[in-house]
C-alpha cells in the first residue's frame, strides 16, 4: 500500500490517507482509490476505487466504484455505484455489489474473462458462482463473443458419500457465422457402488470438429486433436481386478479425416488375477474381450488369453521371476 498523503492517530486507531495505490499479496489483485478512511484494522473505506486482476499499470478491465466498504471480520466487501470497464469502455454498471474478501465461499459474480481473437472477436465472460450447500455448487457462466454471439455455460460441482464428479457444458444457439447450434459437454464421475465395485465416467462431446479452434481460450484446447470418452465399471480384490465397459474417441481436427477417426472399443471387458498355490508358485491370467467398431471399415471381435504359473524369488538386493505362460488370440473378423 502506497499513497500520496497520509493522517492519523494511534489512540484511537484511525488513519485517512489519499492518492492510495495498493496491492494483494494473498491473491492476486491490485487498484487504487482516492482516498481511503481505517476507522479500524478490520474495516477500510474507500473512495474512487478501483479493482483488477491485470498488471499493474496495465488493466485490460477493471471494476470502478464510487464508494468501496471492506469489512474483513465477516469476509465481504461491499461497494456503490460500480463500473465493469474493458479498456477505458463501460461494459457494465450496477448500482450496488457485493463480494468476498477471502476464502469464504459466497454466492456472486466471479472475476470476468475478457480477450480478442479474430474467430471470436472481442470476448468477453462474466462467471456467477453460486453457493448451494457445502457439499456442491454451481457456476452459471455467459460469454460474449461479438463475431459469435452470446454463449452459455455452466459447472456444477458435487460430492456425496458414494459419488464425486462435476459436470461442464457450453451452448451457443445459432452461431451468427455459421448458422448451426454450437457447444460442449463434459461429465466426469466416480461412484463407489460397494466396497469392492465402482462406475467411473469420462464423457466428452463437441458439437463438430471447429469447436476448441473457434472458442478455445489456450492451446490446452485448441491443440486437442482427438478428444476422449470413457464409462466403466471397475472391480478390484485383494488378488483380482475386472472392468467392463467401453470408449470412443471423437475427431476435433479440422486437418483430420473422418477415416482417422480410432475404433470405438465397446463393449471392452478385462480381468486380471494372481493367487497364491503351493510351494511358493503363484497362477494368474490377464485376459480381454473387445469389440471394435467403425463407420465404413472392417469390425472385429477379439480375445486375449494368458494363463500363467509364475515362481517369484527375491531378496534384499535381488529379485528373479521366472514365468511360464500361454498367450492365446483369436479375432472374429466381419469379413
Amino acid at each position: 500500500l502506497s499513497a500520496d498523503h497520509g493522517e492519523g492517530s494511534t489512540t484511537p486507531s484511525v488513519s485517512a490517507l489519499d492518492g492510495v495505490r495498493y496491492q494483494l499479496l494473498g491473491s492476486r489483485g491490485n487498484g487504487v482509490a482516492t482516498r481511503a478512511v481505517l476507522p479500524d484494522s478490520e474495516h477500510a473505506e474507500l473512495t474512487g476505487a478501483s479493482f483488477t486482476t491485470c498488471d499493474i499499470g496495465d488493466p485490460q478491465w477493471e471494476f470502478r466504484a464510487r464508494e468501496m466498504h471492506l469489512d474483513q471480520s465477516t469476509g465481504i466487501g461491499r461497494a456503490k455505484d460500480v463500473t465493469f470497464r474493458f479498456g477505458d469502455v463501460p461494459i457494465l454498471w450496477l448500482p450496488f455489489a457485493r463480494f468476498p474478501l477471502d476464502d469464504r465461499r459466497v454466492s456472486g459474480f466471479l472475476y470476468p474473462e475478457a480477450g480478442y481473437s479474430e474467430r471470436r472477436g472481442f470476448d468477453i465472460a462474466l462467471p456467477y458462482y453460486l453457493n448451494l450447500a457445502p457439499n456442491y455448487d454451481a457456476t452459471l457462466i455467459p460469454r460474449l463473443l461479438t463475431e459469435r454471439g452470446l454463449m452459455l455455460g455452466g459447472e456444477f460441482r458435487y460430492l456425496t458419500n458414494s459419488s464425486v464428479g462435476n459436470l461442464n457444458f457450453t451452448y451457443l444457439p445459432s452461431d451468427d457465422k455459421t448458422g448451426n447450434d454450437r457447444g460442449l459437454f463434459h461429465l466426469d464421475n466416480r461412484t463407489s457402488l460397494s466396497p469392492n465395485w465402482g462406475l467411473v465416467a469420462d464423457v466428452n462431446n463437441v458439437s463438430d470438429k471447429y469447436c476448441f479452434e473457434d472458442f478455445g481460450r489456450g492451446l490446452n484446447q485448441s491443440a486437442i486433436s482427438l478428444l476422449g470418452s470413457r464409462v466403466y465399471l471397475e472391480g478390484r480384490g485383494r488378488w483380482w481386478n475386472a472392468s467392463f465397459g467401453g470408449d470412443r474417441y471423437q475427431i476435433t481436427d479440422p486437418n483430420i479425416p473422418e477415416s482417422g477417426e480410432p475404433y470405438r472399443r465397446l463393449p471392452r471387458a478385462t480381468f486380471e488375477g494372481e493367487h497364491l498355490l503351493f510351494a511358493g508358485f503363484t497362477g494368474g491370467i490377464k485376459s480381454e474381450f473387445v469389440a471394435f467398431s467403425k463407420s465404413d471399415a472392417v469390425e472385429a471381435k477379439r480375445g486375449d488369453f494368458y494363463p500363467y504359473l509364475a515362481l517369484p524369488l527375491q531378496a534384499a538386493g535381488w529379485f528373479l521371476r521366472p514365468v511360464l505362460g500361454f498367450c492365446y488370440t483369436t479375432y472374429e473378423i466381419d469379413r
